[in-house]
């Protein structure tokens, strides 16, 4: 007797220990489910914000180079000393390139690590050496990509880059090379 009733309740806990097993299962599922759908509301909630901004933003001629130097400290970490735009190019990617402290060059392009670095002469003379850095809102805000849009067609417009050239797609994402200058050779040669 004392054996079945021993038997009974070991699995009578057995049975109490599956069903607390799926009730917390049940619960933790919930609780998944409720913090994926915040986070995908949170989400919308920011690409909409993101969205509007974008809206709003604007650059004026005398704010570009100031904008480029903000980005390229933001993208770096250190203040890189731009005071100019040496060179526009509409392919293989939509490229700007920026002379900075030391004269480096500070190439702000469309065009992924991969492409650039296949790119001939985008990246000087060892392209593989040069580490491409993204520029967006994790590193400059929400509106990063928007105003390097805008100072690329600010820019754009005053070159002789054909009109079909100057478009970027909406969702354009923007990086940044810092190709050091050669060893022995002047900027501009």
């Amino acid at each position: 007797m004392t054996e079945t009733l021993l038997s009974i309740v070991s699995l009578l806990l057995l049975a109490n220990l599956v069903l607390t097993l799926l009730a917390n299962e049940r619960i933790r599922n919930a609780i998944r489910a409720g913090n994926r759908q915040a986070l995908e509301i949170g989400l919308a909630r920011l690409e909409a914000l993101r969205e509007q901004l974008e809206k709003e933003v604007s650059v004026r001629p005398d704010e570009a180079v100031a904008r480029l130097g903000r980005f390229a400290l933001e993208a770096t970490g250190e203040h890189a000393g731009i005071d100019q735009v040496i060179r526009l190019a509409a392919r293989p990617a939509p490229v700007l390139v920026a002379l900075g402290k030391g004269f480096s060059q500070y190439t702000f392009t469309t065009a992924p690590p991969e492409v650039a670095r296949s790119a001939n002469g985008l990246l000087g003379d060892r392209p593989r050496r040069v580490p491409g850095l993204p520029i967006d809102a994790s590193t400059s805000g929400l509106t990063a990509a928007a105003e390097l849009s805008a100072i690329w067609s600010l820019l754009a417009e005053g070159s002789n880059i054909p009109l079909q050239d100057r478009v970027l797609p909406r969702s354009a994402r923007w990086y940044l090379y810092v190709v050091p200058q050669p060893a022995g050779e002047r900027p501009g040669k």
